[in-house]
């Protein structure tokens, strides 16, 4: 048993990602990259006025932006597996969703309580929302155009 499970993890193929599913992991890891530069400036308080003037919210800036790195290399994570399994699509397209909303969830809240945004912080919650809609192309749109391609070749 322990030999045929290996055989079979030797034998797969190799992981194919097309050019545009290159761009979304990327996309991740450099909004991650982004995020984790934000939480140290955070922490050496070198951050803009609006971050440290956030007096209705109680989590500290750093936290957010740590949080927000880790859900990052989650969805990166998620995207690159994948291609092994195609049965989590659908959850990436879930957590990338509610991350995408929990970043303009905190975007509102950044502009209603300091009137003004951290211009580091909506860079990230725009590149969640690019994200987010390259992995909503990619599990909702791009399967139905490749059955729609596939019957007007069959049909002719």
């Amino acid at each position: 048993m322990i030999r045929k499970i290996g055989y079979s993890l030797a034998r797969r193929p190799a992981m194919k990602l097309s050019r545009f599913s290159r761009i979304t992991p990327a996309l991740l890891l450099i909004n991650a990259l982004l995020l984790v530069y934000t939480a140290w400036l955070k922490y050496n308080g070198d951050a803009c006025p609006s971050c440290n003037d956030l007096s209705s919210f109680e989590i500290n800036g750093i936290y957010i932006a740590s949080v927000g790195a880790f859900a990052s290399l989650v969805l990166a994570g998620l995207y690159i597996a994948t291609s092994f399994r195609k049965g989590l699509k659908l959850l990436l397209f879930i957590l990338s969703a509610v991350f995408a909303s929990l970043a303009s969830y905190l975007q509102v809240i950044q502009f209603y309580s300091a009137d003004d945004y951290c211009y580091f912080c909506l860079a990230a919650a725009v590149l969640f929302y690019i994200a987010f809609c390259a992995i909503s192309f990619e599990v909702l749109i791009m399967p139905r155009l490749l059955i729609a391609m596939k019957t007007t070749t069959s049909e002719a």
